[in-house]
């Protein structure tokens, strides 16, 4: 068992004016302190997570309302040893259908100093492209080449382990916008899947928000547009009706995402199996054509090699967080792109991205 002592931004708002007695200062570099209330109130309004979980090796669990004032792999408080773990630690990963080794990955860069998320850094293709600086309380903006990146987190408001949001992508040389989104957490609290299976016997039902969106590039070029048009459509869902729910029971899976303006999207996966289907539910919703799949249905959506057949690829992933592996979120990220003939050679092709959280009901 770890003992745990995590930092959230509610918690330390309602300590940060003490607390640090007792406090017999950092293994080798760096010390700890109590984390400014600048820092919190900042980190806050950009994501839930918790600010600093510190763990150590023993059977219990408390809350500590306190952070580094520098960075620190380790530190002592009342005489005993932590491994200090903070939101610069965590990664996301983008929910684009590619091979994981063109994977986009997302960092929070935190202020070594001060704790403060100063910025996001992006990974495309193996390489660190840049930051995208704070354009808004949850938004992060970085200039391309070609127009703008934009990064919304804290899409629930409410998980401490891990976090989901969108990412959207604008061209603006050739006017088009593309959608994606990402998911991730804090490493260390991931709860193992196969731990789960064989350790937790009674259902678990997660209830949360997603956000996804849907777009289609249309073929068919001529002398006055280089790039294929693109069509795009996203949402926010709420909780409740019009939101997320992932259910865990034995190791098999279902997740249901209800779009109002477009599909209810139900991906279900059974205990033992690496694939899934998933299922586009229209009954009672009206559904530009121009943002509809050829199917509603699709067999043996593959949950970990992104393959669904000829002209079909997808993703579905999903982790789950908590303390001493007892899950109380989860996360993941849901993608199909479906092809007809190549968008160059006068094909179509529509892609779907979504991520979604929630926490243990």
């Amino acid at each position: 068992m770890k003992k745990i002592l995590v930092l959230t931004s509610v918690l330390a708002l309602a300590a940060c004016g003490g607390g640090s007695g007792g406090n017999s200062g950092a293994v080798a570099e760096g010390r700890v302190g109590t984390l400014p209330q600048s820092a919190v109130d900042s980190n806050h309004k950009i994501t839930s997570m918790a600010s600093e979980i510190l763990v150590a090796s023993d059977d219990s669990t408390r809350v500590l309302p306190m952070g580094h004032a520098a960075r620190a792999a380790s530190v002592v408080y009342e005489n005993q040893e932590y491994t200090a773990y903070r939101l610069d630690d965590v990664v996301f990963t983008s929910a684009q259908v590619t091979d994981t080794a063109d994977m986009d990955l997302v960092k929070f860069k935190v202020n070594a100093n001060t704790g403060k998320i100063d910025g996001i850094d992006t990974q495309h293709k193996g390489q660190w492209e840049g930051v995208a600086e704070r354009t808004g309380d949850r938004v992060f903006t970085r200039n391309t080449n070609d127009g703008t990146e934009q990064y919304e987190l804290a899409m629930s408001g409410a998980l401490t382990y891990s976090d989901f949001g969108k990412i959207i992508y604008t061209d603006t040389e050739h006017g088009e916008t593309f959608y994606s989104a990402l998911a991730g957490g804090y490493e260390t609290f991931k709860v193992n899947n196969n731990y789960m299976k064989e350790n937790i016997d009674e259902p678990l039902v997660f209830s949360g928000r997603a956000v996804g969106g849907v777009f289609r590039e249309t073929g068919g070029l001529d002398d006055n547009d280089e790039f294929p048009a693109t069509v795009l459509a996203t949402q926010d869902l709420d909780t409740g009706e019009n939101g997320a729910r992932l259910t865990f029971n034995a190791g098999a899976e279902t997740l249901e995402m209800n779009f109002p303006d477009w599909y209810k999207v139900t991906v279900s996966k059974a205990g033992n199996s690496a694939t899934a289907d998933i299922d586009f539910d229209g009954t009672g919703k009206t559904i530009a054509s121009n943002l509809q799949f050829s199917s509603s249905h699709y067999d043996d959506f593959n949950a970990q090699t992104f393959g669904m057949g000829d002209g079909l690829i997808g993703r579905y992933e999903t982790s789950y967080y908590g303390a001493n592996q007892s899950p109380s979120e989860a996360t993941g990220v849901v993608s199909v792109r479906e092809t007809t003939n190549t968008v160059d050679m006068g094909g179509n092709e529509i892609q779907f991205m979504s991520a979604f959280g929630g926490l243990k009901d």
